[in-house]
């Protein structure tokens, strides 16, 4: 079988909304929050990627000083009435540093014990469902006035993705304008089940491998679900059939969020594919299912990768393609035929 390549695209993670802070007067002295920014939304169906307002909310940790000074412990912050707010009030203390943290969604397992100023602790995650879940943290410190004398602004929080987010995009590479492909049951197998990510150090962003992982997960992408016009992702014409004709590029149904993981990490990646001869034809010409293992691509956290794959006569089928051909083998010489001659004035005749 011919080797079908496959290249991994880091895109760079684009701001969707607007971070607007709001300040709102709370009670004098009371901690609030407020302004709950997701840094990068996704296209992914949960709200909670994008906006927390739609969802149960999120957890805050804090502390006055030093961590043995817990001032909120996994305290549910919920949104309600156009504000957010939770139910165990709190009040600043002046000349004091606060240090907080939280995370979404609600129930995520944090281990504290090892919290510093520079973050929550530990953070433990399993994918449950088909990476549909986001995985967001966001740290912020406030420090008071010797004397507080007016009602300090709510904490803001810009949150963060701590997953990686993957999707798959097939381009139709036949030089043959009468090709049609389509691809469907796209796979993802390897990535991890479950995971740990230690907060609480200053390199966690940018280290090598921020998480630690085990387990294999299946994650399920479905078929072809948009074109790529003008490098937008759109919607295929009501109707239409979901295949790519020559030089498109489609995009997978379902975009999943996935632990991150280092360079030693492996993927297997399986998808149906059938090449059909013509807009209309009913009955495949070829019809296959690929298997390609992905290695040396590590998934960093925060980022959106996008698996991209050109389906042509090299790879598409599992044994070679025959293109009907065409040659001239001779040409046929002249045979003689009766000469014709002119008997009288007014015709020819044939010669006897």
């Amino acid at each position: 079988m011919k080797k079908l390549f496959v290249a991994v695209l880091a895109l760079a993670a684009v701001v969707a909304c607007n971070n607007e802070e709001v300040v709102r007067v709370a009670a004098p002295n009371a901690i609030s929050f407020e302004n709950a920014f997701v840094e990068n939304v996704t296209r992914l169906a949960d709200p909670s990627t994008s906006d927390l307002t739609a969802t149960d909310g999120f957890e805050v940790y804090g502390f006055m000083n030093e961590p043995a000074n817990v001032v909120f412990n996994k305290e549910l912050v919920s949104y309600k009435d156009g504000k957010w707010s939770y139910a165990n009030t709190q009040y600043w203390v002046a000349g004091k540093t606060y240090y907080f943290a939280a995370v979404a969604p609600v129930g995520t397992v944090v281990d504290s014990t090892d919290a510093n100023t520079e973050g929550i602790g530990t953070v433990s995650f399993t994918q449950n469902d088909n990476g549909q879940t986001d995985l967001l943290y966001s740290a912020t410190s406030v420090t008071t006035p010797e004397t507080i004398t007016a009602a300090p602004e709510a904490v803001k929080f810009t949150f963060h993705h701590l997953l990686s987010k993957v999707k798959f995009t097939f381009t139709n590479g036949f030089d043959n304008s009468n090709a049609y492909v389509v691809v469907e049951n796209i796979k993802m197998n390897g990535t991890p089940m479950t995971g740990s990510i230690a907060l609480n150090n200053s390199t966690w962003w940018t280290a090598e491998k921020p998480w630690e992982y085990s387990g294999n997960k299946e994650l399920t992408f479905g078929n072809l679900n948009e074109l790529v016009v003008n490098g937008a992702e759109v919607a295929f014409a009501e109707g239409a059939k979901k295949q790519l004709a020559q030089g498109q590029k489609g995009v997978c149904a379902n975009e999943c969020l996935v632990i991150p993981t280092d360079n030693t990490a492996e993927y297997t990646i399986t998808f149906d594919v059938k090449l059909y001869m013509g807009a209309n034809a009913t009955e495949a010409a070829v019809s296959s299912s690929k298997k390609i293992t992905v290695t040396n691509a590590p998934l960093m956290l925060g980022k959106a990768y996008n698996f991209h794959a050109t389906l042509n006569a090299e790879n598409i089928a599992d044994d070679a393609l025959y293109p009907i051909e065409f040659d001239v083998e001779e040409i046929a010489g002249w045979e003689n035929g009766n000469g014709y001659d002119r008997d009288g004035v007014e015709e020819w005749v044939p010669m006897e």
